[in-house]
């Protein structure tokens, strides 16, 4: 709610233009926040994107536009809904691990469908690589918590071995 629609003229520019490279038909709203720790989607009706401050002034404008690319990508792929209804569905069935598991891996794969989208709006692919592991920086240092990189077992590193190509094994 504290989000604010003032934006640098040169990110809103990038995200109409995203908007369009996308095919959104609704309107998105993009918010700019000191309190939130990574971007998001959110909203169904009042669909809206929020950019950490930090991301939004400190990110070279290649890497800005591959994060509000994964971020329509969402939006685009009507990932909020699909979101509340999986909701819905752990709710109702919250005590068999294979619900919790299906969900994870889920949730896991969405993230990994707009992790593509993100690489293909970029020159190159190491771009947004590069974007993903200065956020997750920037969240540790908020949060004050250790690197997320642990081994080659990280969700994080598994991302940016994707997006760069590299075939991982699936779990």
């Amino acid at each position: 709610r504290n989000a604010q629609l003032t934006t640098p003229s040169a990110v809103q520019k990038s995200f109409a233009k995203l908007i369009a490279q996308l095919h959104l038909i609704h309107p998105v709203v993009l918010r700019v926040s000191a309190e939130a720790i990574s971007p998001m989607a959110m909203g169904i009706w009042r669909t809206s994107v929020i950019l950490p401050l930090s991301v939004a002034t400190s990110f070279p404008a290649e890497q800005l536009e591959a994060v509000l690319a994964h971020e329509l990508a969402h939006i685009r792929r009507w990932d909020y809904f699909c979101n509340l209804l999986q909701t819905a569905i752990e709710c109702l069935f919250f005590f068999h691990p294979a619900v919790w598991w299906m969900s994870r891996r889920t949730r896991e794969l969405r993230e990994v469908c707009c992790d593509e989208i993100a690489a293909r709006t970029c020159v190159d692919p190491a771009i947004y690589a590069e974007a993903l592991l200065q956020m997750e920086e920037q969240r540790v240092e908020h949060l004050h918590l250790a690197v997320a990189l642990r081994g080659s077992g990280g969700a994080l590193l598994r991302r940016i071995r994707r997006v760069m190509g590299e075939k991982t094994m699936e779990q």
